[in-house]
């Protein structure tokens, strides 16, 4: 019988991505997602800040249309919902799941979004705490 000698293999740790607010922000939103808490369009948007049943809203700072962002402001403000604000529309439909993606992952015939509410967090986790101490 032949002996075999046993061979040490290193496993690398996983690299810790430094956490910044926007991946944080996508992170909570797929979590939300996964439990049916995101609404989106104005219609809904604003039916879930009327009712208090949203627990953030996410603007686009490009929204092109004044009295739509005056009149979500105002209804996180008058309820006291935490608002965050994201740059581009279509980035904000990328992180709501307002597209498809093609064979390499990358987003196609991306909707752009104007806000979105969030009414249920999903599972509790880091990004979630980063987020909720960042508010």
């Amino acid at each position: 019988m032949s002996e075999t000698t046993p061979v040490a293999v290193a496993v690398e740790a996983p690299v810790a991505v430094a956490l910044t607010p926007m991946e944080a922000c996508k992170q909570v939103i797929a979590a939300a997602t996964a439990v049916d808490g995101v609404v989106r369009g104005l219609r809904q948007v604003v039916q879930a800040l009327d009712r208090k049943e949203a627990v953030l809203c996410l603007l686009a700072e490009d929204c092109d249309n004044a009295s739509y962002t005056k009149l979500v402001k105002a209804l996180c403000t008058e309820h006291g919902i935490a608002i965050m604000e994201v740059p581009t529309r279509q980035e904000l439909g990328i992180m709501a799941g307002l597209c498809r993606y093609d064979a390499e992952g990358e987003a196609r015939s991306v909707v752009a979004t104007s806000s979105i509410a969030l009414t249920k967090w999903g599972v509790s986790s880091e990004a979630l705490s980063f987020l909720q101490a960042g508010l």
